[in-house]
């Protein structure tokens, strides 16, 4: 596939939803919904509770 080359080209940002410069043992908990996984909440339910950063707050 050959990309136009009269328009310019943006240089991705990088995204971060975490302070990196906090250390994880001193950031807060990241709060977290989970909203209609179905039979998937089996799995990801309790893989998001083993998480140390995570606290899971509401399931619907």
């Amino acid at each position: 596939m050959t990309l136009p080359t009269d328009r310019p080209t943006r240089q991705p940002r990088p995204i971060s939803l975490v302070d990196t410069n906090t250390p994880a043992s001193d950031a807060s908990p990241v709060r977290v919904g989970v909203i209609g996984l179905g039979f998937g909440a089996d799995v990801h339910i309790p893989a998001l509770k083993h998480l140390p950063e995570t606290d899971v707050v509401a399931v619907c």
